[in-house]
């Protein structure tokens, strides 16, 4: 439910879902456990940062980080740098952000069996940092690993975050009839086709200046031409 919620850009409501689910994992002594309970915590800290608490953020990732450091797990110590790396983002703090982003893709470089989902998002976040310092070359060029990444993972929400990130690329750019394209494709891969617009920021499911004026969903397009400009050269790069 808590997925659910946060699918559809609620990330208050998917917060109190994720802590009721925290406080029963506590209950059951399982919430220092891996691997389930330090995903759990790391989903607690981007939450709260999504909702403000960054303070709050900051505690989850300190417990998080000392499970991954117990453990020597370094895909689970990359997931804690990916979270501290949003949450340095949303603090401002874009040069520590990078370098944590970049650090979390060193510590799977080269090792097998890395989630190609996880991958896409690291690189999504990456572009996102790039783009706030105005290096939108190497934003796109994250944006590319990410495309790559999410064709691999055939995850229909992970596709859905990578082309909402290409959306704003575009929009800041000024390609605004191909962000609205991307926008709604990303609509329509998190089901959310009949939904308003009007989630806010970065949330899933938005795309600040691209998403339909006055709330009225954009019609469905079809995905098979949405791939087609995805892929296709974007300011004159292949």
């Amino acid at each position: 439910m808590s997925l659910a919620a946060e699918n559809r850009g609620q990330a208050a409501e998917a917060l109190t879902l994720l802590e009721e689910a925290a406080e029963l994992a506590g209950l059951l002594g399982g919430m220092e456990a891996v691997p389930v309970p330090l995903m759990l915590r790391v989903r607690l800290a981007q939450l709260r940062a999504r909702t403000g608490d960054l303070a709050g953020a900051d505690r989850e990732l300190a417990r998080a980080g000392e499970v991954a450091c117990r453990t020597g797990d370094r895909v689970a110590a990359a997931r804690v740098r990916q979270a501290a790396g949003e949450v340095a983002r949303r603090r401002g703090e874009l040069g520590e952000a990078e370098g944590l982003l970049v650090g979390a893709l060193d510590l799977v470089g080269g090792q097998a069996g890395v989630p190609a989902q996880f991958l896409a998002t690291v690189h999504v976040e990456l572009a996102r940092v790039r783009a706030g310092r105005g290096d939108r070359e190497g934003a796109w060029r994250s944006l590319r690993s990410a495309l790559e990444s999410s064709g691999r993972a055939g995850d229909e929400t992970v596709r859905a975050t990578v082309l909402e990130a290409v959306a704003e690329w575009c929009a800041v750019g000024g390609d605004l009839s191909r962000a609205a394209l991307l926008a709604a494709a990303a609509r329509s891969l998190r089901g959310l086709n009949g939904v308003p617009d009007g989630v806010p920021g970065d949330a899933p499911g938005s795309c600040p200046g691209v998403c339909s004026d006055g709330g009225t969903p954009r019609p469905q397009p079809r995905l098979r031409f949405v791939r087609t400009v995805a892929r296709a050269p974007i300011e004159g790069r292949d």
